[in-house]
């Protein structure tokens, strides 16, 4: 199916049933035309092209075509009159006619992302490759370069395989990165910025890397850890927005040293040497907002979190992360941080929390403190430990039982108190 849903409500507005999909291969996507009236939707080897009715919310299939091999990726030019799809080939469709006008026999591609201008075209191959195809100045056909070769065409210079009958132009290959992320991690997400300066690039599997590169020369401009699936460039270009398999979204200030925020995300069963649910070094920085980390175990350091950069946890729910020195979460270096209200730290074995950072500030409620620096275990909703009987706590950065001051004269001051009885 294809659904569009309402950006302001998430409501459902209307669906366009592609066709049924069977077998173990069943690659389906869609992808809006930059004027908003028509969508290109793909299912396995179909391309179809469908126009949005304003007056009635339908969506009507206008044309559709059958692309060279298994599509994984589509993408309309900027102006709307051509389509790009990557699978085995790269092929560029005539929107209006649906005709092809140009291929490219590329090897097994993963996504295909047009330059704002249409003048370029990138790819990121499953092989760990990234390329950059010239979207304008194609090769035209020319017989004298083909010879027949068991029913098909092959390129006595290319070496290019095509269809016996097909005599459309080819596709140019201006660059090329060969093992772009480590280990030759399939490339499953690449977007040019806005401005078309950049390319952000996403693998998955061990690699766990987001690579920002520049357009022009294809050399890395910044690394952060992360795997992403997909991910895109924001309107203003500052900024990388990413999602992963484990359901987190998050958004990476990758100017400034690869910052990331997670919102309303769901980190489960995770599992990774230093950090399970999320490893945070000293180029990053971390704002969590109402995020769960559930069951995530780690060989070393937090099986929640684990950091030595600055973090600021906002509402997070902590349940049974495990890990040889901190069973929920490890913070180091001296890098600010704030923790604010976490919940239900609870594991199968001890909860403990790992501090080596002394300007970590706990947004405790009042009567309530934590330690900076140390190893401490308990439920730390509005932090873990309560002020000492005979003095109160009224501040939310309290570091020790005394917290605020000793009760005055003539006030009850049980363990606890946020403000003096008198």
């Amino acid at each position: 199916l294809i659904k569009v849903w309402d950006a302001a409500t998430l409501n459902l507005v209307t669906q366009h049933q592609q066709g049924a999909a069977h077998g173990s291969r069943e690659e389906a996507g869609a992808v809006w035309s930059p004027d908003g009236t028509k969508i290109v939707g793909f299912l396995k080897n179909t391309i179809k092209v469908l126009e949005f009715n304003m007056s009635n919310s339908s969506l009507d299939e206008i044309g559709s075509v059958v692309a060279g091999s298994f599509v994984e990726s589509v993408d309309f030019s900027p102006d709307g009159s051509r389509i790009v799809s990557g699978s085995w080939l790269i092929e560029v469709f005539d929107t209006a006619t649906l005709n092809v006008v140009a291929s490219l026999n590329s090897g097994s591609l993963q996504s295909i992302d047009y330059s704002p201008d249409g003048t370029l075209i990138v790819s990121g191959r499953s092989d760990g490759a990234i390329q950059i195809w010239d979207a304008v100045h194609f090769i035209p056909y020319n017989p004298s370069e083909w010879h027949d070769y068991n029913g098909l065409k092959r390129n006595n210079l290319t070496r290019e395989i095509r269809s016996g009958d097909s005599h459309e132009a080819s596709v140019k290959l201006l660059l090329e990165k060969m093992n772009a992320h480590s280990n030759d991690q399939a490339i499953v997400t690449v977007h040019f910025s806005p401005d078309g300066t950049k390319i952000v690039s996403g693998s998955r599997g061990f690699d766990e890397t987001i690579i920002v590169w520049d357009s022009g020369t294809l050399e890395l401009v910044r690394e952060m850890r992360a795997i992403g699936m997909t991910n895109a460039f924001a309107p203003a270009g500052h900024q990388i927005v990413s999602g992963s398999q484990s359901g987190a979204i998050l958004l990476w200030n990758w100017l400034e040293g690869g910052s990331v925020v997670l919102i309303n995300s769901t980190l489960s069963s995770c599992r990774a040497a230093m950090g399970g649910g999320l490893f945070n070094d000293q180029t990053s920085q971390v704002r969590a907002i109402k995020i769960s980390l559930d069951a995530c175990t780690a060989d070393i350091k937090g099986g929640g979190i684990a950091t030595s950069g600055h973090i600021h946890l906002d509402n997070p729910v902590f349940t049974n992360n495990m890990a040889s020195s901190s069973s929920a979460m490890d913070v180091e270096g001296n890098v600010p941080g704030q923790l604010s209200r976490m919940y239900a730290v609870t594991t199968l074995q001890t909860s403990t929390v790992h501090s080596l950072n002394p300007f970590v500030k706990w947004i405790c409620s009042p009567g309530k403190w934590a330690p900076r620096v140390g190893e401490f275990y308990g439920d730390f909703e509005h932090c873990p430990y309560s002020c000492y009987s005979g003095f109160f706590g009224n501040t939310t950065n309290l570091r020790d039982p005394t917290c605020t001051a000793k009760c005055p004269a003539g006030y009850y001051c049980p363990s606890g108190t946020a403000n003096p009885v008198p």
